[in-house]
């Protein structure tokens, strides 16, 4: 049996395709201990468009019975300079060259040449497995990505032990601006130094949602039942005037609503609390959160929070040289100044 693409067995396509081999066979997966590298996004994606252009010269002889781009024996070729292979990866030419000798180089392809002066033919070859194959290589697949997601999920849950069982009794952070300035103070005083009153002016007499651990399941379920909630479910508003009108009944910031926005899109409910949350955390670590949340198949402002809980701990531990420590002693001035 021929491995090229023949017009005898073959029908008209009208969508791009890319076999699943390519995706889960390990042949096309390299392997790093070896050091054989994996067939690229972009030679795949070339094959799918190499074999659109198959099918349409299949679609040129069947039924316009012009047999232009059929061989002697039947097989499919075709001419595709370099310079469209440029366009439709929107890259250079040397990587262009690169991604067709990919393909080469895995037996998807072959080039042969027909004369001096005249364009060499391609052939696509076709990719060769069986079904019982690629049913074990993407049973495979998906243990791994089992495994990968059980692990992240014990990550999780060892960092909120962690944070738990972490004593911020004696320290207190000041910060200014976001944490991607360097603008940044951090000071140290002995909790019995500064009485409640004299911390009731500053940010850090607010929450820090050392509770959210648990609390956030419950937000979550009350938002159900909450007008906020109603809001993003509504399928005839677009994201902008969900975040209109969530804005009208939560107050939020710029910060807030462009977070807001960002959660809407994926489809991720905040309720009123968790949204008075946001508008305490630091934006672009919030950000990074959400983008590190969806990468990772996380859907609950939960998952998000703990990922922002320690990407945020990171970025403190980062000032740990800029800390200015107080001594253990009633100091002679007015602490209240500190913080004006």
């Amino acid at each position: 049996m021929s491995k090229r693409f023949n017009i005898k067995n073959e029908l008209e396509k009208l969508y791009f395709e890319i076999p699943k081999a390519l995706v889960y066979e390990p042949k096309y997966k390299g392997n790093k201990a070896e050091g054989i590298k994996p067939l690229s996004n972009d030679a795949k994606f070339l094959y799918g468009i190499l074999l659109d252009r198959t099918y349409l010269s299949m679609h040129t002889a069947t039924e316009k019975g012009d047999t232009t781009y059929i061989d002697d024996n039947g097989d499919i070729f075709m001419y595709f300079e370099l310079a469209s292979i440029e366009e439709i990866l929107n890259v250079g030419t040397k990587k262009a060259i690169s991604v067709k000798k990919e393909l080469i180089a895995f037996d998807l392809l072959e080039e042969v040449r027909v004369g001096q002066g005249k364009d060499n033919r391609l052939y696509l070859n076709i990719v060769e497995t069986n079904k019982d194959n690629l049913k074990l290589y993407t049973s495979t697949f998906l243990n791994k990505v089992r495994e990968k997601k059980k692990n992240e999920e014990k990550r999780i849950a060892n960092l909120r032990k962690k944070k738990k069982a972490e004593s911020v009794e004696n320290t207190l952070y000041c910060q200014k601006g976001s944490t991607s300035t360097a603008q940044k103070e951090v000071l140290v005083l002995s909790k019995t130094q500064i009485s409640n009153k004299e911390l009731s002016n500053t940010d850090f007499s607010k929450p820090d949602f050392k509770k959210s651990d648990v609390d956030l399941f419950v937000l979550e379920d009350k938002a159900k039942k909450s007008l906020t909630y109603k809001i993003q479910m509504d399928t005839s508003m677009t994201i902008d005037e969900k975040v209109t009108e969530l804005s009208k009944i939560n107050n939020m910031n710029e910060h807030t609503k462009a977070l807001v926005y960002k959660f809407t899109k994926y489809s991720i409910l905040v309720s009123e609390a968790q949204i008075k949350m946001l508008n305490d955390c630091v934006y672009d670590v919030a950000l990074e959160s959400i983008d590190y949340t969806i990468a990772k198949g996380g859907r609950t402002f939960s998952y998000f929070y703990e990922v922002y809980k320690t990407k945020e701990k990171e970025d403190m531990d980062k000032l740990t040289n800029e800390f200015v420590f107080v001594p253990k002693f009633k100091p002679s001035f007015n602490t209240e100044k500190l913080f004006e």
